[in-house]
């Protein structure tokens, strides 16, 4: 389920109008009416306010079915939009449109996939030019942590001889 229609789903439960949910986040209604029919996504802090005025986690509107994809394309899509960038799907006609500072461009979703790939190979990219330079410490094993004994039997004779045997064999 998309965020989109999760926000309905969830005010419908509420019984609450788009009027009264919008008045409760401090948003349009006609914003709400677009975010519900996923014509723009929202921003972190636009969910944050839907989720207070729903009373719920915001991490409602990705938990569940939404898939891997979905929530990789709406971080991309955060992403882009703090970049100045905006992605608007036109459910009419079917396409999207980039909107940029200097105008508003048809992209098809393949252009905008390529464009996801392309970042993601620059972030390796630059994350594996970057490790080189650096001092690597190697991960952490469970053979790595040290375990410490209890003690129970810390009078019993036997018991000292035995802990002083398993002291010396390390």
């Amino acid at each position: 389920m998309d965020i989109g229609a999760k926000i309905k789903e969830l005010r419908n439960s509420n019984k609450l109008t788009q009027v009264e949910l919008a008045k409760k986040a401090n948003i349009s209604r006609s914003y709400l009416a677009d975010l519900e029919k996923d014509r723009y996504n929202a921003s972190l802090d636009t969910l944050k306010s839907i989720a207070n005025a729903l009373d719920v986690s915001i991490n409602i509107f990705f938990d569940g079915e939404t898939s891997e994809k979905e929530s990789k394309d709406y971080f991309f899509e955060q992403y882009l939009e703090k970049l100045g960038f905006e992605i608007i799907y036109d459910d009419v006609d079917g396409y999207l449109i980039l909107s940029t500072s200097d105008g508003q461009y048809e992209i098809s979703p393949m252009d905008l996939d390529k464009l996801q790939e392309n970042i993601d190979s620059f972030i390796k990219f630059k994350i594996s030019e970057i490790t080189t330079k650096c001092r690597k410490f190697p991960n952490a094993t469970s053979n790595d942590i040290p375990i410490a004994a209890h003690n129970d039997f810390e009078n019993d004779a036997e018991e000292q001889r035995l802990m002083k045997e398993d002291l010396d064999e390390l």
